[in-house]
């Protein structure tokens, strides 16, 4: 029998996104997907859900985000 022992060397960095630069990083992939351009008088409302996969012994958290544009639009006028 033939053992090999193999060491390997890894680099590993860490970045933590405070939540206004996520929410930008967010606003951005919005409007690249939909094309919409996001008006200063629109409100964006990002809403992080968390989604559970795999069986109750294996699960896995993964997370996605919500975002709802919302933009206030002109009443047509109503003749009495």
């Amino acid at each position: 029998m033939k053992i090999t022992n193999v060491l390997r060397h890894e680099r590993s960095f860490t970045t933590v996104i405070d939540w206004p630069e996520l929410s930008e990083i967010i606003e951005q992939a919005v409007r690249r997907e939909t094309a919409y351009t996001i008006h200063n008088e629109a409100t964006v409302k990002i809403r992080i859900v968390q989604c559970e996969e795999g069986s109750p012994s294996y699960r896995v958290d993964r997370w996605k985000a919500a975002v709802t544009i919302v933009e206030e639009q002109e009443q047509p006028e109503t003749r009495p």
